[in-house]
């Protein structure tokens, strides 16, 4: 895996993938508020798997989706196995299957924004274009102290 010299981000990749079912609490809200969402929705979520003693089978996923020029359809995720019993709040969703463009954001999450723009340039360059929704995959977190240096994050993005 290159990573391109001043960027915190390899080179695309498109890989065939599974669909893969995820539990998961969804928000229709605007981008000011995204963080503050998923900084309640993931402890909310992991708290209801440990729980009900689901177990899950991947790292942590956000996805996301522009409905509107000021409001955007997100998603706190966990990939999961088995189905769920759901709740008004909590359901059962599916990253999409079929030919997936991705790449390893390095560090901050704050290369996450610059990362998807690089993403989907290289779809149009490479004469693809994006799906609906895009997601991250929280490989690495940050550690206990909050720092994000090494952080790994794998943002991928369906072609359309």
């Amino acid at each position: 895996m290159s990573f391109r010299v001043g960027n915190a981000f390899s080179d695309p990749r498109v890989t065939m993938r599974q669909p893969q079912p995820v539990v998961l609490i969804r928000g229709t809200l605007n981008p000011a508020h995204v963080s503050a969402f998923y900084a309640t929705a993931f402890p909310e979520l992991a708290s209801w798997l440990n729980l009900n003693r689901i177990p899950v089978s991947g790292p942590p996923v956000t996805l996301s989706h522009i409905a509107s020029s000021t409001m955007m359809e997100v998603a706190a995720a966990y990939p999961v196995t088995v189905k769920v019993p759901t709740t008004q709040r909590i359901t059962m969703g599916t990253l999409p299957g079929g030919p997936v463009a991705s790449l390893i954001v390095q560090g901050s999450h704050e290369y996450l924004a610059d990362g998807y723009d690089h993403l989907r340039a290289w779809l149009g360059e490479n004469g693809y274009g994006p799906g609906p929704v895009s997601w991250a995959s929280y490989i690495r977190l940050p550690d206990e102290h909050g720092d994000q240096r090494a952080c790994v994050t794998e943002l991928s993005w369906p072609i359309a």
